[in-house]
């Protein structure tokens, strides 16, 4: 009899678990008012930065356990010309002749801020923002303990491996043969053809386990930490450093090699600098906020 009880306290225990982690009111994909569609991306622990065998492995990524212990919104592609397009009225984009699908590039930290700024105002909520560092890593991983999502990855030379081929818009896919025939980085004359030497159309490479797009190659994605060192124990819920001199950006792009695009690999630069391989992908919050509307003036 008794362990009978226990039993039916412990079933009823999972149950009440499976229901928390999946909630009939919080939908496994969201789209906003532009189309941009995000997919939940589930609470979690998971180890943070390359084990010393992974390839291409650096001094600043050591491993350490981290808890995310929110579920959140990311969005399933990176911010394409189209979206930035009909917020910001314009396009910073070097490639903008390849079309509204393609990534924004040539934009800063602060531009992604201000974008994000006006994107809340648009919606009326105060629910988009950049991931941070361990949410990206997180998410890129989609619970794969190996370098990639995908598997192990053999690096020969630069470019040469097969199974990042598959997935990521990287130096070894993204340069076909230019107007003249030849083959080439021939980008930095502006002598190029969509599809060859250039950016891609997001969402064309299969998504990772957890139905995200282009996490590796293709553009850079500015997240929302300062760059710093990793804390050398367990940490719940990491922001990075309180301040900085650099923001951290992540996932290699479609002129990187091999090397840069993997989930662990860490890149940053100055938040005001542009560069036409580095882009950025949002967070939704969970429990978006009404944005505040300053109040009318006294009429005197």
């Amino acid at each position: 009899m008794i362990r009978k009880i226990v039993f039916s306290f412990i079933v009823l225990l999972m149950a009440a678990s499976a229901l928390g982690a999946d909630k009939p009111d919080e939908p496994k994909f969201i789209k906003n008012s532009l189309g941009m569609k995000f997919i939940r991306i589930p609470s979690g622990d998971f180890m943070m930065g390359a084990t010393s065998q992974e390839a291409g492995r650096r001094t600043d990524e050591p491993q350490h356990q981290v808890a995310i212990t929110k579920p959140f919104y990311l969005q399933t592609t990176e911010v394409t010309q189209g979206q930035w397009q009909a917020v910001m009225g314009r396009n910073p984009s070097f490639f903008k002749e390849c079309g509204d699908d393609y990534p924004v590039e040539q934009v800063s930290w602060h531009d992604a801020q201000e974008f994000i700024r006006r994107l809340n105002k648009k919606d009326g909520i105060a629910a988009y923002r950049l991931p941070t560092e361990a949410e990206w890593e997180y998410a890129a991983r989609a619970n794969s303990t190996a370098t990639l999502s995908e598997g192990v990855l053999y690096i020969v030379g630069g470019n040469e491996t097969a199974i990042l081929e598959n997935i990521a818009w990287f130096s070894g896919n993204s340069c076909g043969e230019n107007k003249s025939g030849n083959k080439g980085d021939t980008w930095q004359t502006g002598n190029y053809v969509c599809r060859a030497c250039s950016t891609q159309a997001v969402g064309q490479k299969p998504a990772n386990p957890w139905g995200l797009y282009d996490m590796l190659g293709n553009v850079w994605e500015w997240v929302q930490d300062w760059q710093g060192a990793y804390p050398t124990g367990p940490v719940t819920d990491p922001t990075g450093p309180p301040t900085g001199t650099m923001r951290v950006f992540r996932g290699g792009a479609w002129l990187s090699g091999a090397g840069y695009c993997l989930p662990a690999f860490r890149g940053g630069d100055n938040p005001a600098m542009r560069d036409i391989a580095i882009g950025f992908r949002l967070v939704k919050s969970m429990d978006p906020l009404p944005v505040a509307v300053p109040a009318a003036p006294v009429a005197h």
